[in-house]
């Protein structure tokens, strides 16, 4: 793979992995409400999310999806599902300030696995993946070459921008001092998983 061929796969993945959606809504609320380090491990999920994407495009498994509509409807009813049942929780919550020594914290495996959950779930992530990698990905040359270079470059990728998010999500701890504040953020928060979860229903397989 020639360099410039890399460097255009950093900047499209990196433009495409920025945009706020269910992964960025995800790191942001898991940090405000349980700090920054517990929601580093937001990243680890939605880097093995992001490798069974990556996956189904390296085995062609993309194609079996788009041609079946019963599984894609299984998958984007499931992510519709997930997100629903995270905004409920989240709308029903106690509202609590963070203070590191008054939250009940989640546990990091299940941090991580419902940040997995929730980008595995999304559909549109999965198309919107596996058709930016399969550009990047020549049949003329050796598979496991170009798969050496492109899947640690699209986790880094991953992880320093969702890390980032993160760290925004931590700054906004500062801003939600009050009972009132952190009621607003939450019931935001929430909403936003269910306008999510609505958008995950109504989307269509690219044609």
């Amino acid at each position: 793979m020639i360099l410039e061929v890399w460097w255009a796969f950093i900047i499209l993945w990196a433009a495409t992995t920025a945009p706020v959606g269910p992964n960025v809504i995800n790191c942001i609320s898991v940090s405000q409400r349980q700090g920054f380090s517990h929601a580093l491990w937001t990243v680890p999920g939605i880097a093995l999310a992001a490798l069974l994407h990556i996956g189904i495009g390296v085995a062609g498994l993309a194609a079996v999806i788009m041609a079946n509509p019963l599984l894609f409807d299984l998958i984007r009813y499931s992510g519709a599902g997930y997100m629903l049942y995270m905004a409920f929780n989240l709308w029903r919550s106690n509202h609590e300030v963070f203070t590191p020594n008054k939250i009940s914290y989640s546990s990091k495996l299940q941090i991580a696995g419902q940040s997995f959950l929730i980008s595995a779930t999304n559909p549109k992530a999965i198309f919107v993946n596996i058709a930016i990698f399969s550009q990047f990905v020549d049949p003329n040359l050796p598979l496991k070459d170009q798969l050496i270079l492109l899947i640690p470059t699209a986790l880094i990728i991953d992880s320093l921008i969702y890390s980032g998010y993160c760290s925004l999500g931590a700054q906004l701890t500062k801003l939600m001092g009050s009972l009132r504040r952190q009621k607003l953020f939450n019931r935001t928060t929430s909403a936003i998983y269910a306008i999510i979860a609505t958008g995950l229903v109504l989307y269509q397989a690219p044609k």
